[in-house]
């Protein structure tokens, strides 16, 4: 199992208990779907169809993301003390 940290601003330790984040198209224009996620796995349950529900471990989750999307060059972040 991963040792899953997800950062929004700060750290946050991610638990075994479900969390959830909700996705919504630019500028909050309908929802996308959501992500439930645990220490576990990760669940994405798109807009209307929760019986279609798509479930990766966090290895999974990773290797889809380096897989897809587009390519782009982004300048390195710099430390914060």
């Amino acid at each position: 199992m991963a040792d899953v940290k997800i950062s929004f601003g700060k750290p946050i330790v991610v638990q075994r208990a479900d969390s959830t984040i909700e996705i919504s198209g630019a500028n909050g224009k309908g929802k996308l779907g959501k992500f439930v996620f645990s220490q576990g796995s990760v669940e994405w349950f798109p807009k209307g169809r929760s019986v279609n529900v798509k479930r990766y471990t966090w290895e999974e989750l990773a290797k889809v993301l380096s897989e897809n999307g587009t390519h782009h060059k982004v300048a390195p972040k710099k430390a914060v003390k």
